[in-house]
C-alpha cells in the first residue's frame, strides 16, 4: 500500500490538479475557441464541448475574450459542454478573435 507520504509531486508521469482535501479527484480543462462577428450582430453564443465530461454540470467555468470591445458570459452548462455568451460592447470594425476559457471540478 503506498501511503500520500511516500510519493512527490516530482515523480508523478503526469500533471495532478492540486486542491484542499475531501474533493476527490478533480479535473481541469482548458483551451481557446474562435469566434467572428458578423456586421452589426450584437451577440453570439459559442458551444466549448470537453474532451471528457465531469461528473455534472456543478463545475466552475471561466471565459474571457481576447477583443477589448467583448465580454463573455456563460449562458448554460450541462457535463459534457457549456455556452459561453460573447457580447460586443461597441458596434465598430466586427470583431474576431478566441474566447479563453477553462474549467475545473469533478
Amino acid at each position: 500500500m503506498i501511503k500520500e507520504q511516500d510519493v512527490g509531486l516530482s515523480t508523478l508521469t503526469f500533471n495532478p490538479v492540486v486542491t484542499t482535501t475531501g474533493r476527490g479527484v478533480v479535473k481541469q480543462q482548458f483551451g481557446l475557441s474562435p469566434y467572428e462577428f458578423p456586421a452589426l450582430r450584437e451577440q453570439l453564443d459559442i458551444l466549448i464541448t470537453f474532451e471528457e465530461p465531469f461528473e455534472n454540470e456543478f463545475y466552475a467555468i471561466t471565459a474571457t475574450s481576447d477583443h477589448p470591445a467583448c465580454y463573455a458570459v456563460i449562458r448554460s452548462k450541462t457535463a459534457s459542454n457549456a455556452v459561453v455568451g460573447l457580447i460586443r460592447t461597441r458596434l465598430s470594425d466586427d470583431p474576431h478573435g478566441s474566447i479563453n476559457w477553462i474549467a475545473i471540478g469533478n
